[in-house]
């Protein structure tokens, strides 16, 4: 199964935008080739053809490890709180849209994460990575 999720990636990411790959492996839980592609210049905050981000895809994918590594990327450059409170073309956060087709794992994982949001840079990572690890 996993040999065709990563031919099916490979067909994806072949004359696509880096962005459009992004997605689709959020979508799919290709964790390293979102670091791949992250490094070649992919958007978190690029929308897909559905006009979701990468992590709305990991949420609808039940990837909540693909959730973490796009938030901790994300961290570094950027401000998690708008990561999280980024909206679908239906006005749903990630988390709203985990409880909403009761994906729990994800849903847990993003509302445990909720008071972390507002530390910024290094203080948010080293926290961040204490509560991922336990």
């Amino acid at each position: 199964m996993l040999a065709s999720a990563a031919k099916s990636l490979k067909r994806a990411w072949a004359g696509k935008r880096l962005d459009d790959a992004l997605w689709y492996a959020a979508r799919t839980g290709h964790d390293e080739e979102i670091k791949r592609l992250l490094k070649a210049g992919a958007s978190m905050t690029a929308r897909g053809s559905n006009g979701m981000t990468a992590m709305q895809q990991a949420v609808w994918g039940w990837n909540t490890k693909t959730c973490a590594l796009l938030i901790q990327e994300y961290a570094k450059n950027g401000d998690v709180k708008k990561l999280l409170a980024t909206r679908t073309r239906d006005g749903r956060t990630p988390l709203q849209n985990a409880l909403r087709v009761n994906y729990t794992e994800t849903a847990r994982f993003l509302k445990a994460i909720e008071w972390l949001v507002e530390m910024t840079g290094n203080e948010f990572l080293k926290s961040f990575a204490e509560c991922v690890s336990s």
